[in-house]
């Protein structure tokens, strides 16, 4: 049983061709299933989803319709500063 607690359109998007789109906040547990559309409406990129009970954040992916745990500790890319760089310390 998936037990989505909130559905939130957080912030308007306007595409370049005019399309209009809502990023979207979600909220639930970590045993829900985490959607790819909702009702009457897509997931956006970059929409979130918060697991209450973990605390975990997750972001969507639209090119590969998947959602990226921003807690893995995973290395991070060539393209995320590191701490020093955002703390103006890069050596």
């Amino acid at each position: 049983m998936i037990s989505i607690y909130d559905v939130k359109k957080s912030e308007m998007l306007t595409h370049p061709n005019g399309e209009v789109f809502y990023l979207c906040e979600l909220r639930g547990l970590s045993t829900d299933v985490k959607p790819k559309s909702i009702k009457n409406g897509s997931i956006e990129n970059g929409s979130s989803f918060i697991e209450i009970d973990t605390g975990d954040i997750y972001l969507y992916d639209l090119a590969n319709e998947e959602w990226n745990n921003l807690n893995s500790g995973d290395t991070p890319s060539e393209e995320t500063p590191s701490e020093e760089t955002l703390q103006g310390e890069e050596k």
